[in-house]
């Protein structure tokens, strides 16, 4: 290309340049011009340009409350006083909340379905929470599931094997895959405290969780009340304070129980047969928890059974647990002898597999003759057996054996007014029915 001809394209292009430099800057200059407009006034100027500007597009509710209202126009933050709002103000104002309350009810309905379709949309007491949002009060807690009860979860949320942190969990999802020992992971809100019995008279109380339900959905009702719900109406009056299970040993009423039933009580009754009758301690033996009382009256008695017990022997208690729940009839239960010893090889104990429960504390321990072999008295301690094993024990429960109490009736000179054999009874059941009652106890 020739010297000249080049020379010129060059002038061109520089030109060509230079007017494309100077339209981009004066396009620049009008835009910033533009948008710096709003934020160069100062803040009563933009809330008066707010005020009487009629159109309401791009301007929203940052925040309200029941005094106050933050508002976002053109970028800027205006606060207004609900209380101080004029005339012109508070229609405009007002149109604005509505707006925002209609999209936060939109933006809700949209969140909760959301979570709904996740299984994240759960109620406790009447309340729905979204939990895929904070939900306040709720937390992430792991543990491992100790016990089925009903239907919720005993969980150890320790976290060192050394110790044991318990808590009830309700309405775990999926509760019915989970096994005794499975690691769980869950969210949940806590629920207060829950009151279990752990052994015979004894309550603890554990703190209680509750995953929630399905809003709308209807939990399963239990197939019974746990330990400490009440019926509505007392099955006793008010002045009794608690209750075991004992039965006659004579037919003039001399009758056995359990001293722990009976040691921090100043008055007694025996219900039986329809009447209650007053009742009075005759003899006590703390040590093998023993103790004797007697009610005016003939009543039908049992027989002690002081020679006959083996391992894997059949046994039965008749008496009367939890009577709040379960009701004023005597109630029947069976297994055998799992041990001639009891806790830590007592030798005044055996071990049995009969189930017993609070209440039942002083029945007889019968052979399949009706004779008494022992006095219920304890369960295994939960709490102990799980801090040491992890595990709940299953049927394990203790009665005294009949040698301490065959001292204590030598003790209270009844010896000749006690049997110490029967014949067999083809109605051994119905025969120790009749001769066990119930023990009620003032404090």
């Amino acid at each position: 290309m020739p010297y000249a001809a080049a020379s010129v394209m060059r002038k061109l292009c520089l030109a060509l340049a230079l007017v494309s430099f100077v339209h981009f800057f004066s396009w620049g200059a009008e835009a910033a011009a533009t948008s710096t407009g709003a934020s160069e006034l100062s803040y009563a100027e933009i809330k008066k340009q707010f005020e009487t500007d009629d159109s309401l597009e791009g301007v929203r509710i940052s925040t309200f409350t029941a005094t106050d209202v933050t508002v976002i126009y053109k970028g800027r933050y205006l606060v207004y006083k609900i209380s101080s709002l004029t005339e012109t103000q508070r229609p405009k104002i007002e149109k604005l909340i509505e707006t925002e309350k209609e999209r936060r009810r939109a933006q809700a309905i949209q969140d909760n379905a959301e979570a709904a379709r996740a299984g994240m949309l759960r109620e406790v007491d009447g309340v729905v929470y979204n939990l895929m949002k904070d939900a306040p009060g709720w937390v992430n807690l792991n543990g491992v599931a100790l016990q089925k009860i009903e239907d919720g979860l005993l969980v150890d949320i320790s976290l060192s094997a050394d110790d044991l942190d318990l808590i009830f969990l309700k309405n775990l999802p999926k509760f019915d895959s989970v096994a005794d020992g499975d690691k769980i992971t869950f969210l949940a809100k806590p629920a207060g405290t829950v009151t279990f019995l752990t052994r015979t008279e004894v309550r603890r109380t554990v703190r209680q969780y509750d995953c929630g339900t399905i809003p709308g959905k209807a939990s399963k009702p239990s197939l019974a009340r746990s330990p400490n719900e009440r019926s509505g109406k007392p099955v006793l009056d008010s002045t009794w304070d608690s209750s075991g299970t004992g039965f006659f040993i004579t037919d003039d009423g001399y009758f056995v129980t359990c001293n722990h039933v009976v040691e921090d009580g100043i008055r007694f009754a025996v219900k039986h047969g329809g009447g209650t009758f007053p009742a009075q301690v005759v003899a006590t033996d703390k040590t093998n928890d023993v103790a004797i009382l007697k009610v005016t009256g003939r009543f039908p008695s049992l027989a002690l059974n002081t020679n006959s017990l083996a391992l894997g022997q059949p046994a039965f208690t008749i008496g009367f647990p939890n009577i709040d729940i379960q009701g004023l009839s005597p109630k029947y239960t069976d297994g055998k002898v799992s041990s001639l010893s009891g806790i830590q090889d007592d030798a005044g104990a055996i071990q049995i597999s009969v189930p017993v429960q609070p209440g039942n504390s002083g029945g007889p321990l019968t052979d399949a003759n009706g004779h008494v072999i022992g006095i219920v008295v304890a369960r295994l301690n939960d709490y102990s057996a799980l801090k040491r094993t992890r595990a709940i024990p299953q049927n394990v429960n203790y009665a005294v054996k009949t040698l301490p109490l065959v001292a204590l009736i030598r003790q209270a000179g009844l010896a000749s007014k006690v049997r110490y054999s029967a014949a067999a009874s083809s109605q051994a059941v119905q025969d120790v029915e009749k001769a066990t009652a119930l023990i009620l106890v003032g404090e």
